[in-house]
Parts: structure tokens; sequence; C-alpha cells
């Protein structure tokens, strides 16, 4: 492992958001591919708050490498693989070896991201 990033989020927080902002929150924080497999969920913003708590991950372990102020949210797409487990398209960052993990209920979502050099 070279370095690990966490986050927490309330749903209800993203809710809110989502609620307030709309479209333009969802497009300045998530890819089409994000959009839409969230929205194929029953309640998308569980999906929503934990893609953004991975993301916020990602970018903690990134924060070595990158100057994370300057990497957008929408730039990183995290994607499902047929098991449902989640992973972080690589076409930003080909030579990265970086694991994602996301887990949730109705009220939090949590998620760690692991750089490693493997």
């Amino acid at each position: 492992m070279i370095r690990a990033g966490t986050d927490i989020v309330e749903v209800n927080r993203i809710r809110k958001i989502i609620d307030t902002y709309g479209s333009k929150f969802l497009s300045k924080i998530f890819t089409k591919a994000e959009i839409i497999y969230c929205n194929s969920h029953s309640d998308p913003v569980i999906h929503f708050a934990g893609k953004f708590s991975a993301k916020e991950s990602i970018k903690k372990a990134l924060s070595k490498e990158f100057i994370i102020s300057t990497l957008k949210f929408n730039q990183l797409s995290i994607l499902n693989d047929d098991n449902g487990r989640p992973y972080l398209d690589t076409k930003l960052f080909p030579n990265s070896n970086l694991d994602i993990s996301i887990s949730h209920t109705k009220t939090h979502a949590i998620s760690v991201a692991i750089l490693s050099n493997d």
C-alpha cells in the first residue's frame, strides 16, 4: 500500500443538495454513467452519496500525487462491475492501481480508497 483515503457522508446532506440544485449539482459532481446507474435504483440518493464519498476518498489517496483542488469530481468516474463492485474508470489515471470500497445505509455512506504500487 502507498496511501489510503476514507470518507463518510450523511445521505440526507446529499439529498438536500440534490433537492436544492438538481441536475446542476449532479452534472458538476457525477458523470453521465454514474447518474444513470444511481437513478436505476429505488433510492438513487443513497448511491449518489456512496459515489460522492468514494470520490472524496480517491482525492485523499491521490493527494500526494496531484493538487487535488484541480481534480474535478466529474473527472472521476466510479463504475460498477457485473457483481456491483465499484471501481475507478482509469482513463484519467491509466497507471494507477487504486482499489475502492463503498458501503451505505439509509443514513450514511462510507468509502475507502487504497492506492498501491502493485
